[in-house]
């Protein structure tokens, strides 16, 4: 099933939310709060990453 943008956005902010408060999440935690399996959320955590790495060393 797709994902509107907003959804995504709300899902990424989940993430950064949760890593603010501790360092270390799990794909299983971040499952939980949006609601899917590990797998989405563990992509969705790799993607997270990538994209605050592009984003930091973007010029």
């Amino acid at each position: 099933m797709r994902v509107s943008k907003k959804e995504k956005r709300r899902q990424y902010r989940i993430i950064y939310e949760l890593l603010y408060r501790n360092g270390k999440v799990y794909p299983s935690i971040i499952a939980r709060k949006f609601g899917s399996g590990r797998k989405t959320a563990a992509g969705r955590l790799r993607k997270f990453f990538k994209g605050v790495t592009y984003q930091n060393t973007k010029s």
